[in-house]
């Protein structure tokens, strides 16, 4: 007796234990985005991507970071139009930084690809050579390995040519209309041609009306107060809190702004009556408080975070209030 009430257990037990195996085959699989790092005497690069696969309407964003000591030279990959399969939209080189390390310093470059496939597939980004040299006799190559990306396609799997969804023994044949005689139809179509002018210009009236530029210096301030309340920061906020920042220097100093180092920024701003010394070297502090954050690693409390944006927010607030390019006027050294 004890045998045969044990074979309906056995059976529960066997039926739970293939649902498990089935749940684990169909569980979808993690989009793990590639990081690798490669070493080559005295410089470190890394490669990141932002996604490991991609449909044909979509982009890839492709980081290369490079850490070399300060006087050794380091020489990026040349810039291409087309990296193997993928089209290069666009290649964004960030000012050159130089972080404190230990007892010295080091240097840190980062470049942004964004990339586009065009056909769906298997792609291959190309290894990326990174060029160092420490002396006339010490030089290297630091290298990339290749990384697979899979390109997925917008139709449905069951748009094959030979589903039956696609039957042509299942299409209608063609609808015609009844015939009309009179003026009716005539003005009907005139009705219905006004209507549809109307709508069109309506339309085009209000996109004119969302696409009228608004000042740049409003636009930055409602970003950076987005940022501000949001709950929590990412690499991404910190990054868009320097942008902001420097987008409203250059717009009311020099369009060079944008690509100055943090210390030729407070050395100019230090010469502007409107902001002073002290003003100079609190924006230094910001930046270097962001730079650090966002390239050595430091760590940044919420509370800090926050104490930035609003402090971000108020320097966009009061350049703003200048005329643009109105810090061209300088006080002399």
């Amino acid at each position: 007796m004890r045998r045969i009430s044990s074979i309906p257990l056995f059976c529960l037990l066997a039926a739970c234990l293939l649902r498990c195996g089935v749940a684990l085959a169909d569980a979808p699989k993690s989009d793990v985005a590639p990081e690798q790092s490669v070493s080559a005497g005295p410089i470190q690069a890394t490669l990141k991507l932002d996604r490991a696969s991609l449909n044909v309407a979509q982009s890839l964003t492709a980081i290369l970071t490079v850490r070399a000591p300060v006087g050794v030279r380091v020489t990026l990959p040349e810039e291409e139009a087309k990296l193997d399969g993928f089209s290069v939209v666009s290649v964004v080189n960030e000012p050159l930084r130089t972080l404190p390390v230990g007892s010295g310093q080091e240097q840190l470059l980062v470049r942004r690809y964004k990339l586009a496939p065009f056909l769906p597939g298997d792609y291959k980004l190309p290894p990326m050579e990174i060029r160092w040299q420490k002396s006339e006799k010490e030089s290297g190559v630091a290298r990339t390995a290749e990384v697979k990306v899979v390109v997925d396609s917008l139709l449905p799997k069951s748009a094959a040519p030979n589903s039956k969804a696609l039957d042509p023994g299942t299409i209608r044949a063609e609808y015609t209309l009844p015939a009309q005689s009179g003026y009716r139809s005539l003005w009907v179509g005139f009705a219905v041609g006004f209507g549809t002018a109307a709508a069109l210009g309506a339309g085009l009236w209000i996109l004119n009306r969302r696409r009228m530029p608004k000042d740049d210096l409003e636009v930055l301030v409602a970003q950076v107060e987005a940022l501000r309340r949001q709950g929590t920061f990412t690499a991404e906020s910190l990054h868009h809190l320097a942008s902001a920042l420097r987008r409203g220097l250059a717009s009311r100093l020099d369009p060079s702004a944008g690509s100055q180092t943090s210390g030729e920024l407070v050395a100019t701003l230090a010469r502007t009556p409107d902001w002073g010394e002290a003003e100079a070297r609190r924006a230094g502090d910001v930046f270097d408080t962001l730079d650090a954050a966002r390239f050595g690693g430091t760590s940044l409390s919420e509370d800090r975070y926050r104490n930035l944006a609003e402090t971000v927010a108020s320097m966009l607030a009061r350049l703003r209030a200048m005329p643009p390019r109105a810090m061209r006027t300088e006080v002399a050294p």
